[in-house]
């Protein structure tokens, strides 16, 4: 005979409750709709790599834990190694959405409050880029997005009068230069050791 606390049992397990594996929201979306590499944004509703951009096989963007950043490279070769691993360059929204999380919006990919040791920008001390990822705690508003801030500056697809955007900041800047809303303009073919860039696709 089925009793009240079977019947609870059931119904739970078939919902995915006491364990199960039933998920929602951006991890679900990002799992599922953009790939093992990518978390889902939303809004605005676009795939974005997890990590930074690492250099992959024939000059092709890969977003993978550990990899150094690719830097030393201009906003247009940015873009083809983006285009080479059937994505694109994110936009200066989209970026900015990854990072403050739905409105009102985080200061910081990881609060409102800065945290000088969470990501590496200057006052981390390293004085150098290092493997993305390796810092657990720098992660964005949305489920496995790692170094929005700091590290490299990320080139985007924000372009205007010969200059294109970069956000994040890098491993020089200070507290200021790492929240989600700041930036800087940076010359279509410009190339330096502190800019970096990810990909994006839509879904």
């Amino acid at each position: 005979m089925w009793s009240r606390v079977s019947v609870w049992l059931v119904v739970a397990l078939a919902a995915g409750g006491c364990g199960g594996a039933r998920t929602t929201g951006p991890a679900q979306a990002g799992s599922g709709v953009c790939g093992d590499d990518m978390t889902m944004v939303s809004p605005p509703g676009v795939c974005m790599d997890r990590y930074e951009a690492s250099r992959g096989n024939g000059d092709k963007a890969a977003s993978v834990e550990g990899a150094m950043p690719w830097v030393n490279l201009s906003q247009k070769d940015a873009q083809a190694a983006c285009e080479e691993a059937g994505k694109r360059l994110c936009t200066k929204e989209e970026w900015t959405a990854a990072c403050t999380g739905p409105p009102p919006g985080r200061t910081y990919p990881f609060g409102d409050n800065y945290a000088p040791k969470t990501c590496n920008a200057v006052d981390n001390g390293a004085g150098a880029a290092v493997p993305s990822g390796s810092l657990k705690g720098c992660t964005g508003a949305f489920p496995q997005l790692y170094d929005l801030v700091g590290n490299v500056w990320e080139w985007t697809a924000s372009c205007g009068l010969g200059k294109c955007r970069v956000r994040g900041g890098s491993f020089k800047s200070n507290g200021k230069s790492v929240k989600c809303v700041a930036g800087a303009d940076f010359g279509t073919g410009d190339s330096d050791e502190t800019i970096g860039f990810r990909c994006c696709r839509n879904p």
